[in-house]
């Protein structure tokens, strides 16, 4: 999960350490503002250690990053623990069978009638901490559960993951890409494909800690990113009570992202909120899936690309 100051910006749907901003490019929405955050002029760093649990570290190294006393608020995020970072492009053999073996059995909502493949052969995921995990690569998934194999299962053949605790659209972590740079990371290797977008959670949390990028801005830069290629963009979803990361804060993110992306030929959204948020499938800090949570969310988007991008 994440540390920070806003000060030094950086949410992560439950992971952080500081964040300093990049300068992206301007967003193809009107009336979005440019304006970003400027640099960092101090580091400072800590070492905690927290609690062992399932799915995060023991050791946690925190960089705290003070930005100029009038750039935000001076509002503090409470501490909360880092995940880890995955970053995995795997090209999946075509699936020998359509059955599907999970390690929970997962009651989700079924999507609406669509084919049984996506015409998605590529897909490049871009996620936070929320989809670290979806690989197996954290021992959480393994086997059929995995998002590799329920992509492989639908005729997915070139999967490329880039998931890491903290990430949001305009922020940035020491040493890590925002949303918009991991995409073009990806593009720069000759990937043509479709995007799956696992971003939000962060920047929810961003905003209502007194971000000066507001959301049009966030999706705009995305929209940029993608440049015109299909995108499937999951709402996010959370259920705490209290914090950034507090559930009203995340729906005032998701209806923004509805409304906006209405009618953008390229991109689908698919309510991942709606389908999790009543289920029992967060871990303790109500944020971060927990493993019938993971296996759902892979599930959740293999349907919706063959749904939404069908053969």
């Amino acid at each position: 999960m994440l540390v920070m100051t806003l000060a030094a910006t950086s949410a992560c749907g439950g992971d952080d350490s500081a964040a300093t901003t990049s300068s992206p490019p301007t967003s193809t929405l009107a009336g979005v503002a440019s304006t970003v955050l400027p640099p960092a002029v101090s580091t400072t760093t800590v070492s905690t250690t927290t609690a062992a649990s399932t799915d995060v570290p023991t050791s946690v190294t925190t960089t705290i990053t003070t930005l100029p006393a009038t750039t935000l608020p001076a509002t503090t995020i409470p501490p909360t623990t880092l995940a880890p970072t995955t970053t995995t492009w795997t090209t999946v053999a075509p699936a020998t069978t359509t059955a599907i073996t999970t390690a929970t059995s997962v009651p989700t909502a079924p999507p609406p009638l669509g084919g049984t493949a996506t015409a998605c052969q590529g897909v490049a995921l871009i996620g936070d901490s929320t989809a670290v995990g979806l690989d197996g690569t954290n021992g959480v998934l393994s086997g059929g559960a995995t998002i590799n194999a329920q992509l492989a299962a639908i005729g997915v053949a070139d999967l490329r993951i880039d998931a890491s605790g903290g990430r949001s659209i305009v922020e940035t972590l020491p040493g890590q890409a925002n949303g918009p740079d991991a995409i073009a990371a990806i593009q720069a290797t000759g990937f043509a494909g479709c995007w799956v977008i696992l971003l939000g959670t962060n920047d929810a949390a961003n905003i209502a800690a007194g971000s000066n990028a507001d959301a049009a801005r966030r999706i705009g830069l995305v929209l940029d990113a993608v440049a015109g290629e299909p995108t499937l963009w999951l709402t996010a979803s959370t259920v705490r009570n209290d914090g950034f990361w507090a559930r009203p804060n995340t729906l005032a993110w998701n209806d923004r992202l509805l409304a906006l992306l209405a009618g953008v030929p390229n991109v689908q959204v698919a309510d991942w909120d709606a389908a999790a948020s009543a289920q029992p499938w967060f871990v303790s800090d109500d944020i971060h899936p927990n493993p019938a949570g993971l296996t759902a969310r892979a599930r959740f988007v293999a349907d919706n690309l063959r749904v939404y991008f069908p053969a």
